[in-house]
């Protein structure tokens, strides 16, 4: 699913997506893509095993991300470009992402007041290569990987699904409390 264009006051929400980009097209495999110039909220979206991002998100920087459960994204459960035009900065709040196969949440958004709080992430592909890897980077960036100026607090990363406390770790990813 991809909106481009919508200045302000877009909403994506209660989408139930699933095996995405079968055709495995870059930048054409993505569960939800919010592009150039997109200002708005994302919120209430399923999005279940696919080849690319879960959610991507290049919109206009007003852009509120909240209450999405990302599961076997192929890439980023979410990933953030500020591009031509950008707002104040992109938040990103109480989503739950699991097995993505690179980075729970990548923010690539300098000089924007950006924020990630309250989010559940587990198991991110990247882990163990950014601890083998011997580089500033530990296995700590999988879960959210910002590289700029980005505020995170009140988030839980676990690499052990069965640790979570998920009702069912398989297929429902409601808390058991």
């Amino acid at each position: 699913m991809q909106v481009g264009c919508a200045i302000q006051g877009a909403e994506i929400y209660n989408n139930d997506i699933r095996n995405y980009g079968v055709d495995d097209k870059a930048v054409q495999n993505n569960g939800i893509q919010i592009g150039e110039g997109t200002g708005g909220l994302c919120y209430n979206n399923r999005i279940i095993n696919g080849t690319g991002t879960g959610i991507i998100v290049l919109g206009y920087g007003d852009n509120i991300l909240f209450n999405n459960v990302i599961v076997g994204a192929g890439k980023n459960g979410i990933y953030c470009d500020k591009r031509f035009t950008p707002g104040t900065g992109f938040k990103f709040i109480n989503n739950t992402i699991i097995n993505p196969r690179l980075d729970g949440i990548n923010v690539n958004a300098q000089g924007l007041q950006n924020k990630v709080f309250n989010n559940l992430i587990v198991n991110p592909g990247n882990y163990d290569k950014y601890e083998a890897d011997n580089t500033f980077k530990n296995g700590d960036y999988a879960f959210v990987n910002f590289g700029s100026s980005t505020e995170s607090s009140n988030n839980y990363f676990e690499k052990d699904i069965n640790k979570v406390g998920f009702i069912d770790p398989k297929s429902n990813f409601d808390l058991l409390s």
